[in-house]
């Protein structure tokens, strides 16, 4: 029987019709010229008794020579057409490929041959060992292994409970199903279970978040098949508190349904193991607030709080939505950190990129926290609990920038009230206190209580705070120069001088991985400017809790907390794509947040937000990667992002 790989050398050679170089077919293959010649030899009988010959033609390559057309034609009607229907589904990509391999892995009962997976998947052995390390990697995140045993094969091991959880995100995820392990109709078995699911929800007043109901129906069809394959989660250890739940109840009834409807088995342990994914899938609405012990998360939050009013100069403790929020969020969290359950968060890439400055805090929150639980949060977990810094920050934001306003008049009431009622029209969201006053009183008043001077009438004197000279009815001038004013610092563009220069740009960088990259940047930093000598170490910490990889191949690393004396950017161009984490990267902006509790960074990481999001920005840079053009990006960004908080003001 003629292999997988000759058949795909045979369909080359016949689409193209010519003689084509070694090179040429093992770039569409993936392998190197040393296997394209052994699979020749190897195949060389079987290609005679489907009436072909491959040609090799001296220096310039191999060509199909049909011996037999009628044995040729009869083999192509078999064979061909069929292998055609199966390469459509065959993995391309490495991410493609990487996914198969763990999807193969996982559904195998036995020990299985990397021969056998690359055979599949057209694929080099040398292609494979490379896709075998990512896939390792993958894997840890279950804390799963491949063991290796000469002779037979690769096979994953670990704990059921871990091989489930990456059976529901490899086969599973984003509402995908797979032959492989679904036999029967997929959606009328999802169906199914769902119905039954929701009527005892409501029968028990329980209720779980939208994806956690879903994903709760996809583990127990796993459980199912799983449990028909013999495999079951074993009893687990201080279940006390669990037994004695509201989910233990409602597992029970559950569980009691599914034996009659499935007609199988389900005993303790497995019921024990749906009770867990309840709990860890609870809604925050269901959970009473007698059911969180306040007190107990005291400590914990008067760190947190601490962590980022220290680092990033917001005061947040006094926030009663966020501590409520975070509580409630905290106990089901700490339910699925507890029983080693893993959660999707199909929002996680978004709030990256569009929530940046809230994920980063979210992840110096997650570090706290596992300090105090003793538990590793993965990223999934710290993009939720981001969700919640942001809304907080937002609130924030729009409490701190607001400021007092004082207006001048040398007329009468009735004019003065006609500004009044114009500023506080067009910037009332911008304004705490508004106030107004003759000229003469001026002297009188405490202008620490203002930020900012409105008058109609020139002010001689002199005065403390800054003051600008409008019109009573406000022309496009005076709006423009009021809502400069009243953003203060978060107008100013200085930063992009500041924290940018030409000692810190590099091109010629020789890392090819992201550790690499990162210790040869933070060397060549400490050139330009002294770092603290934890700064390489942190930055490398930061990275192993959350990859810092952003779209448009843009890379942001960073230490774990504020610890230089000043702001800045190293930027590294490299000039070739590297694999940071999970994709390409090619531009690498390492930065370093200053001590200074009083540098206003709200518009920097507002622009280096939109840095990532904008395709179009980053291929202009790529064409000419230098700092000037850098710069102009950054310059239009923040034009951009200024004019949107202005057209925001007016809204």
């Amino acid at each position: 029987m003629i292999s997988n790989r000759m058949i795909q050398i045979i369909k080359i050679l016949n689409d193209k019709d010519a003689i084509l170089s070694g090179k040429e077919i093992c770039f569409e293959l993936g392998i190197t010229t040393r296997t394209l010649r052994n699979e020749l030899n190897k195949e060389k009988e079987n290609l005679k008794a489907i009436g072909v010959e491959i040609e090799s033609i001296h220096r310039r390559g191999y060509k199909l020579k049909i011996v037999d057309e009628e044995a040729y034609y009869t083999y192509l009607s078999d064979s061909i057409k069929d292998t055609n229907l199966k390469m459509k589904s065959i993995p391309r990509e490495p991410d493609e490929r990487i996914h198969y391999i763990i999807q193969r892995l996982l559904v195998s009962h036995d020990y299985i041959k990397a021969e056998t997976i690359a055979d599949e998947i057209y694929i080099s052995r040398s292609t494979f060992d490379n896709d075998l390390i990512k896939v390792k990697e993958k894997l840890e995140y279950f804390e799963l292994e491949i063991i290796s045993k000469p002779a037979f094969g690769l096979k994953i091991t670990g704990s059921e409970m871990r091989v489930r959880s990456a059976i529901s995100l490899y086969f599973y995820g984003a509402n995908t199903y797979s032959e492989i392990i679904v036999e029967r109709d997929k959606e009328s078995i999802y169906n199914e279970i769902s119905d039954i699911l929701l009527k005892l929800m409501h029968e028990h007043e329980f209720r779980l978040t939208d994806l956690g109901f879903k994903n709760l129906v996809t583990h127990i069809i796993i459980t199912l098949i799983r449990m028909k394959d013999h495999y079951y989660v074993p009893q687990p250890g201080n279940i006390q508190d669990l037994a004695q739940s509201e989910a233990y109840d409602l597992a029970n009834v559950l569980c009691d349904q599914l034996e009659i409807k499935y007609k199988t088995k389900l005993p303790t342990s497995e019921r024990l193991y749906i009770a867990m994914h309840l709990t860890g899938k609870e809604s925050s609405q269901h959970i009473k607030t007698n059911k969180i012990s306040f007190e107990e998360n005291d400590r914990l939050f008067k760190e947190i709080f601490m962590y980022i009013e220290e680092n990033y100069n917001m005061n947040l403790a006094h926030d009663l939505d966020l501590y409520t929020a975070l509580s409630l969020h905290f106990k089901p969290m700490k339910n699925r950190l507890e029983y080693g359950l893993r959660i999707e968060n199909p929002l996680l890439a978004t709030i990256k990129l569009e929530q940046n400055l809230a994920f980063e805090i979210a992840v110096g929150v997650a570090f706290i926290i596992s300090k105090h639980w003793g538990f590793t949060i993965s990223e999934e977990e710290i993009g939720y609990i981001a969700l919640h810094i942001a809304l907080s920050i937002e609130n924030f934001q729009e409490q701190s920038s607001k400021k007092n306003v004082l207006i001048v008049c040398a007329t009468g009431v009735g004019s003065s009230q006609i500004l009044y009622h114009k500023v506080k029209q067009q910037f009332g969201q911008s304004i705490d206190k508004l106030d107004v006053s003759e000229l003469y009183a001026l002297d009188t008043m405490n202008l620490d209580d203002y930020d900012l001077i409105l008058s109609t009438v020139p002010i001689h004197q002199q005065v403390s705070i800054p003051m600008i000279e409008v019109n009573y009815f406000l022309n496009s001038d005076d709006v423009k120069g009021i809502s400069g004013l009243l953003k203060g610092d978060e107008d100013n563009f200085d930063f992009i001088e500041d924290y940018f220069s030409k000692d810190l740009f590099f091109t010629d960088l020789k890392g090819t991985d992201s550790k690499q990259i990162i210790k040869e940047m933070c060397s060549r930093i400490e050139t330009v400017k002294p770092l603290p000598k934890s700064f390489e170490k942190s930055v490398l910490k930061r990275e192993k809790y959350a990859s810092t990889e952003f779209g448009n191949q843009i890379a942001m690393p960073h230490p774990m907390e504020a610890i230089t004396s000043s702001t800045f950017v190293a930027i590294g161009v490299l000039e070739k794509p590297i694999i940071w984490k999970e994709n390409y990267v090619k531009f690498v902006l390492l930065m370093s947040v200053s001590k200074n509790k009083n540098e206003s960074l709200s518009l920097f990481h507002e622009v280096l937000s939109a840095l990532a999001l904008d395709s179009k920005a980053m291929l202009e840079f790529s064409k000419t990667p230098t700092l000037e053009t850098l710069k102009a990006i950054l310059y239009s960004l923040a034009q951009d992002e200024q004019a949107n908080d202005i057209d925001r003001l007016f809204k």
